[in-house]
C-alpha cells in the first residue's frame, strides 16, 4: 500500500507528497483530498473518484480508463498524456506541446 493510504482511501493526502508508484485498480477514493498531490503515471483503471479533490493534482501519464470522475473538483489538474475514462488521451497542461499536438496543428493549415 501507498505511502499515506488508509483502506478507506487517502482522506489527508499533503500537497508534496509524491504517490507515483500507486497501482490501486479499482480503488475506492470517493471524496478524497488530493489536491496538490502527484498521481503521475499512477494506474486508477476503475478507480471510484467521485467528489474527489483533484486540484492541481498531476495526473499526468496516468490510466483512468473506466474510473467514475462524476463531481470531482480537477480544477488545474495536470492531464498530459492522461488516458482518461472513456479511452481518450488528453493533453491539457503539458508544458512543451507533444509531438501529436504538433502534427495536428500542422495538418490544420
Amino acid at each position: 500500500m501507498a505511502r499515506g493510504c488508509r483502506s478507506s482511501g487517502l482522506p489527508e493526502a499533503q500537497r508534496d507528497r509524491d504517490l507515483p508508484q500507486v497501482q490501486p485498480e479499482r480503488v475506492d477514493l470517493q471524496g478524497a483530498q488530493l489536491k496538490g498531490v502527484n498521481l503521475g503515471g499512477a494506474n486508477l483503471k476503475n478507480a471510484d473518484l467521485t467528489l474527489t479533490n483533484l486540484e492541481s493534482a498531476n495526473l499526468g501519464g496516468a490510466d483512468l480508463r473506466g474510473a467514475k470522475l462524476d463531481r470531482a473538483f480537477m480544477n488545474e489538474a495536470i492531464l498530459c498524456n492522461t488516458i482518461m475514462p472513456d479511452g481518450r488521451i488528453e493533453y491539457s497542461g503539458c508544458l512543451l506541446p507533444t509531438l501529436k499536438q504538433l502534427l495536428n496543428a500542422f495538418e490544420q493549415r
